[in-house]
């Protein structure tokens, strides 16, 4: 009995401490967890007003390092790459010679050389800049940059050699070397300007935008020459740069660089400035706008000045005329009957081009049904009353219509056009001689009913 009791003794004193602890621990205040605060997103807002600045002519655009415009998986999914200098050759003391070489192609094997065995790529930079004076002083030539995502500095070079060739390379390290990755050679003894070197397009990727001197193959000076721009950035599944402009984005002057939209995504701006040469003909003059679209740069914004000369409405009219808007060509070609201030290219313009819009009007005044096609027709006969001895496209304009009121057949007119180009073969030739930039003609577009 008395070993019993004792035992319940304990326990009752063991439960009753048991339960003072419990009381007392849950009278002890728990901190709660940090409340996070989320920031939203964002969103669009309907009706502002959209402004941006653009870049003087060859500045170098460098964007701040805020977040650009992504949604959060594409940040989240974002690898930061862990520089591996294992994969770059040690450095080493080389030394570099203090005559340049002579060609571009030379100057790029000794600079991938010299990094390959363990040349300073800043070294390399400074001696090529002050003792080679091959890079212009006011070229990027950058060291600190990386292009492929991958955590380690690429080397970006653009240069001019002294027997007048240039070049801009991006040089990387590669299986314990150096290889060049990307090479632009330039037509003329200057290196392609480089315009951006950071995340033009805000991929979180840094991209390079530069401008080539491209030049025809007759050429009295740089003058005619154009800008010819082009955006490249590293694509990892191809392992090698890829072109995100369109290829042949010509101007006179390098383009800039603005956000038009505040969307955090960087614009390519075009002007167009060069009215044109004897080499290219006559060009319109005005403004494109490349716009990222997710996947490349692409033209989403065309201001074209007004047309300064009489052959360029003349060839608007026959664009509008091929793609089938007969309503906005007969439009066109009415304005270049009657606009007095358009400028001639060549001499012998005034009335081979003016007889030439009355053939183009009447043809599309048919196609519509046009009742005024009775009073161009007589307009025509009043100002060149010898079709045999006036401009050839009023013989055509005579003979189009008088085959077409005869048989009530536009198809018919057109041969009995073809006919005549076959005996005259200045239709064509007078309208093909307008420069490479300029459209070409066949003896079915002059009647392409």
């Amino acid at each position: 009995m008395p070993s019993w009791l004792n035992l319940s003794e304990m326990m009752i004193k063991n439960t009753a401490l048991l339960i003072i602890v419990l009381t007392l621990a849950a009278c002890v205040p728990v901190e709660a967890p940090p409340r996070i605060e989320i920031t939203p997103f964002p969103t669009v807002t309907p009706g502002r007003v959209v402004l941006g600045e653009l870049l003087p002519p060859g500045s170098v655009f460098v964007p701040d390092d805020s977040v650009a415009a992504a949604t959060p998986v594409n940040i989240a999914s974002m690898p930061t790459a862990a520089p591996d200098f294992s994969i770059c050759p040690a450095r080493a003391e080389v030394e570099l010679e203090t005559t340049p070489p002579q060609s571009a192609s030379v100057i790029i094997e000794e600079a991938t050389r010299y990094l390959a065995v363990g040349g300073d790529p800043g070294t390399l930079l400074e001696t090529m800049r002050r003792t080679w004076r091959v890079i212009p002083a006011d070229a990027p030539a950058r060291a600190d940059i990386d292009y492929t995502g991958e955590g380690i500095s690429e080397v970006l070079i653009p240069f001019s050699a002294p027997d007048g060739s240039a070049a801009l390379i991006v040089l990387g390290c590669r299986a314990g070397s150096y290889a060049v990755l990307y090479e632009s050679l330039s037509d003329t003894d200057t290196p392609p300007q480089v315009l951006a070197f950071a995340d033009v397009n805000r991929d979180r990727r840094n991209d390079l935008l530069y401008a080539a001197l491209v030049c025809p193959d007759e050429r009295e000076s740089v003058a005619d020459c154009d800008y010819q721009t082009q955006l490249i950035t590293w694509s990892a599944q191809r392992s090698r740069f890829v072109e995100l402009l369109p290829a042949g984005v010509l101007s006179q002057e390098p383009p800039s660089v603005s956000d038009f939209d505040n969307d955090e995504v960087s614009e390519v701006v075009v002007r167009l400035s060069r009215t044109g040469t004897a080499q290219t003909g006559p060009l319109r003059t005005g403004t494109n706008v490349y716009d990222w679209d997710g996947t490349q740069y692409v033209l989403s914004i065309i201001e074209l000045d007004p047309s300064r000369f009489k052959i360029q409405v003349l060839h608007e009219g026959d664009r509008a005329l091929l793609r089938g808007d007969l309503t906005s060509a007969k439009t066109i070609y009415q304005t270049a009957i009657s606009d007095t201030s358009l400028r001639f290219w060549f001499n012998d313009e005034p009335d081979l081009l003016q007889s030439y819009a009355f053939y183009r009007l009447l043809q599309t005044q048919v196609a519509t049904l046009d009742p005024n096609q009775t009073n161009t027709f007589t307009d025509i006969q009043r100002i060149y009353p010898d079709p045999a001895a006036g401009p050839v496209y009023a013989a055509l304009a005579r003979t189009f219509y008088e085959t077409f009121t005869s048989d009530s057949n536009v198809g018919s007119a057109c041969a009995a056009v073809s006919a005549i180009i076959a005996q005259r073969p200045e239709a064509l030739t007078q309208l093909n001689r307008y420069g490479s930039r300029s459209p070409t003609y066949s003896e079915t577009d002059l009647c392409p009913f």
